[in-house]
């Protein structure tokens, strides 16, 4: 976070480029698509599902407080409104080979959003596991839930839509 000059801005993805080779970055990509490409009053809503510790390996748990402040400060800094935090039950994070407990968090994640959301959930899968792809192809295929991941080769957000619609804005045009 240090890294990161105090007024970077979600309008100014340069402010933030010095995180660029870090893994919060594809996160932050994806919420500044979301919000500068469709700016309004209301805020943006996130859920941030976290990594639990498995053997060997570290989770991402420990650091939701700090990317949630960072989102709030971005946003903040670019007048955009959005509100990210987790779920209570998930703060420890999530396994995310653990399939069950994956789709669980999920469906938790968006039963939370939906009863607010003007237009579909969207569920970002950026973590490059092939588990998180599978639950979120599962998740939405039979609801206006979309899912989108930042391209690991050009850096640019994918919206998909299951169902076989052109997926509406997640926000209001």
């Amino acid at each position: 976070l240090e890294l990161i000059p105090q007024d970077a801005s979600l309008g100014n993805l340069e402010s933030i480029s010095v995180i660029r080779d870090y893994n919060w970055y594809p996160p932050i990509l994806a919420i500044h698509d979301n919000v500068t490409l469709h700016p309004v009053s209301a805020p943006l809503r996130v859920r941030v599902i976290t990594s639990a510790d498995v053997p060997n390996k570290d989770g991402t748990w420990r650091d939701w407080k700090a990317f949630c402040d960072l989102i709030h400060r971005l946003a903040a800094n670019s007048h955009y409104s959005v509100s990210a935090d987790v779920l209570e039950k998930h703060r420890n994070g999530v396994n995310y080979e653990d399939m069950k407990a994956l789709s669980e968090a999920l469906r938790e994640a968006e039963a939370d959003l939906k009863p607010t959301a003007r237009y579909p959930v969207v569920v970002d899968i950026t973590s490059g596991q092939a588990s998180c792809s599978g639950v979120a192809a599962a998740l939405t295929i039979h609801s206006r839930t979309c899912f989108q991941y930042v391209s690991t080769m050009d850096r640019t957000v994918r919206l998909y839509d299951l169902q076989g619609e052109q997926p509406q804005s997640p926000l209001p045009e």
